[in-house]
């Protein structure tokens, strides 16, 4: 534990009785929170301001695609999240039942607080959307949607929505202030180590440091040692390298669900920094060998288990990468990937997190990102020559798989992994197409343990003093995530950490 002696003496640069270390939907809802409590709030922002034509802040709640859930019952809504967790094996004790009671609880508050900031949405209704719809309680879950605010749509929506609210309470937000250490003194956190404009400042929390600086998508070596496969690729905020994980360990921290993410297919290219969703696929998704692996209309926020299983036969991945094959159907039905471009500012232009997939799916081919092939068995040969499949792609195998999955087109019944008759398409058009898919995901979940006041602990379960978090840093969620339960996590976790970081007293 790191802890400095220089209290008496310690000069302080800035101050407020709340500082916010992220400026992400978690941290925007504690800074409102703690604001409307009667606490002044400073946020500290690792990224630069958006200019007027571009955007260069981006959270993953403005780069998601804008659902967040909200429970209509909270008991039965524990039900559900109790059922989730018995397939994840999770130790159900008290202490994990207590967080998802109090999960479920301000889940119901979700709604409200949203209205309450002038958000407007879309529901999904009961059943729609979620992950689990077959759980007990899960008809008391509700996935709502952004609605759009001009030409701002989902997560862009939502965080505008947001924004709004923390300027319209003159909430200051210190842009391109990245945080290195919390100050601990007298056996408590006091404030905020910080670099502003090349120099080290020193931010004080006369009551409580909350951290909502995001995960760790973009730390190689945070990703190598935490989480269960390699390479996983993500799609969000490239500011998240597991500040906030460091700086908590520097205090005494204990760190929970780290092994944990919201595992998806993605599509990476070496061009781009990030990765694109791959949306639930209407054709077919196969190993390195060619063959069907998984239902390919998955449930969106697992489906990457599927991907990292090892082999110990053959001492390979067999699934990473895996490689989505489709025909000339879907090549024409539009952009194959979501397109980030909503994400600026209308008019703006693109910065160097986003970029706009062409709807024809040409600019793509172009570049490679999409293979091409007249036959199932030239397409086979094609990905056999690429690296990263070692070889592995053979005709025979992926022409048997097509086949087969064309067969079951036919007879409207998937026996191998039981995908729903209505998703069964054939193939039928040549020409055929491939894209490479790894796992990965938006965010995250792992970092300091936190209690149900969201008070960051020890490994003794005793709360560090004045320290919180919220947010996807140390998420509530474990190996099991529903459809909306990031952001809808992260506006409760940011409430909670809120409310009970006011009560703290001054300090000094």
């Amino acid at each position: 534990m790191i802890e400095s002696t220089m209290s008496a003496s310690r000069h302080w640069d800035q101050e407020a009785d709340v500082v916010v270390v992220g400026y992400g939907g978690a941290g925007a809802a504690v800074a409102i929170t703690a604001h409307d409590e009667g606490s002044t709030v400073l946020i500290l922002e690792k990224l630069p301001a958006d200019t007027p034509t571009i955007t260069r802040h981006t959270p993953n709640t403005r780069m998601s695609a804008g659902a967040w859930i909200s429970a209509t019952d909270e008991t039965g809504a524990a039900s559900h999240f109790e059922a989730m967790a018995k397939l994840a094996h999770e130790t159900l004790d008290e202490e994990r039942k207590e967080v998802i009671r109090v999960l479920a609880h301000n889940l119901n508050e979700n709604e409200p607080w949203m209205r309450k900031l002038g958000m407007e949405w879309v529901d999904s209704g009961p059943l729609v959307e979620l992950d689990y719809p077959e759980l007990p309680g899960s008809e008391f879950l509700i996935v709502h949607h952004a609605k759009p605010s001009g030409a701002w749509r989902g997560g862009p929506a939502i965080f505008k929505k947001l924004t709004e609210n923390v300027v319209q309470r003159g909430i200051t937000v210190c842009w391109e202030t990245p945080a290195l250490k919390l100050i601990y003194e007298a056996g408590e956190v006091r404030g905020v180590l910080c670099v502003n404009a090349g120099k080290q400042i020193s931010i004080k929390a006369r009551k409580a440091v909350v951290l909502t600086c995001g995960g760790f998508e973009f730390n190689p070596w945070m990703k190598e040692n935490y989480l269960r496969a390699a390479p996983v690729y993500f799609r969000g905020n490239r500011a998240n390298t597991g500040d906030g994980i460091t700086m908590a360990l520097q205090v005494g921290a204990a760190l929970w669900h780290m092994n944990c993410t919201s595992w998806r297919a993605v599509l990476k290219t070496e061009d781009l920094a990030f990765a694109f969703p791959q949306e639930p696929a209407s054709d077919v998704i196969v190993d390195k060998r060619g063959s069907r692996f998984a239902n390919e209309k998955y449930r969106g926020h697992a489906f990457g288990y599927d991907l990292i299983g090892f082999n110990s036969g053959t001492l390979k991945y067999p699934q990473i990468p895996c490689y989505w094959i489709f025909d000339n159907q879907r090549i024409k039905i539009g952009a194959l990937a979501e397109i980030y471009a909503h994400c600026n500012p209308p008019g703006g232009v693109s910065g160097p997190d986003f970029y706009e997939w062409s709807k024809d799916n040409e600019a793509e081919l172009d570049k490679g990102w999409i293979l091409k092939a007249n036959t199932l068995g030239e397409l086979a040969r094609i990905i056999a020559n690429d690296p990263d499949n070692e070889g592995m792609m053979t005709s025979e195998v992926l022409e048997e798989t097509v086949n087969k999955y064309n067969q079951y087109c036919r007879t409207g019944n998937d026996p191998e992994f039981g995908r729903p008759k209505d998703t069964l398409v054939p193939f039928s058009e040549a020409p055929f197409y491939a894209v490479k898919l790894w796992p990965g995901s938006t965010s995250t979940q792992g970092g300091p343990k936190r209690n149900t006041k969201c008070q960051v602990l020890r490994p003794d379960n005793s709360p560090i003093p004045r320290l919180y978090s919220a947010g996807e840093l140390g998420s509530f969620w474990g190996m099991l995530t529903e459809n909306g339960a990031g952001l809808g996590e992260a506006f409760v976790s940011g409430r909670i950490a809120g409310a009970n970081s006011v009560l703290e007293s001054r300090w000094g």
